[in-house]
């Protein structure tokens, strides 16, 4: 600001006047500041996720039924109520052929995110992962009674004991923990957030914006 006051006063403009249009050029260039940062930031979280694609896409649950490689992962919540929101997106996007796969990243404000994280995880380990994964978004008794095993019992999962055995266990908050550092290393702060090796989309997505992901330049 201290340059564009000396700018004005070489050409006769008083000090107020300097002070008053140094200010107003300063307010009106903020918001092109903002979005260059943030255009900055998309680009860094981009070469991020192109980085760790492999380590990603490995760690996350694929929620179409035939196996390909992954084009867009779903950072998201189960308590989130944006991420349900985006759940029929996400639906017709895979049945329209968009490979997705989800990540889980559960926030501390939800107090059962987690479980339910652990619980579609532990179903995954059962080969059950989307079922249960259709069973949390488009539920919601669990957010209030978290009876893990009879959730489970009805997206499927046949070996209940198993699956609360690891419930209880590490190994599954292990995979937990890495699912979350993964969010973490490329800048994830809310949910949901899709990822792919070209772009990031922050919010609800409609089905379209998660097929046109995988091609944005």
């Amino acid at each position: 600001m201290r340059k564009i006051i000396d700018l004005f006063r070489r050409h006769g403009i008083d000090i107020l006047t300097c002070a008053t249009l140094a200010s107003a050029a300063f307010l009106l260039s903020r918001p092109i500041r903002d979005k260059w940062t943030k255009h900055r930031a998309e680009i860094a979280r981009a070469g991020s996720a192109n980085r760790n694609w492999q380590d990603i896409s490995t760690n996350s649950s694929p929620l179409a039924a035939t196996p390909a490689p992954m084009q867009v992962v779903e950072i998201s919540d189960y308590e989130c109520p944006f991420c349900r929101r985006s759940s029929a997106a996400v639906d017709s996007a895979v049945s329209a052929g968009t490979q997705i796969a989800y990540l889980n990243y559960p926030l501390p404000s939800h107090p059962h995110a987690e479980g339910a994280a652990i619980a579609a995880l532990c179903a995954g380990f059962s080969g059950r992962f989307r079922e249960m994964h259709a069973r949390l978004m488009g539920t919601n008794t669990w957010e209030s009674d978290t009876n893990w095993t009879r959730e489970a019992k009805a997206a499927g999962v046949v070996d209940l004991p198993a699956f609360d055995a690891c419930t209880h266990g590490s190994a599954v908050r292990t995979r937990l923990a890495h699912e979350r550092a993964l969010a973490d290393s490329l800048g994830v702060y809310a949910t949901p957030t899709f990822v792919s090796r070209q772009g990031v989309h922050h919010g609800v997505a409609s089905a379209a914006e998660l097929a046109a992901l995988e091609h944005r330049e």
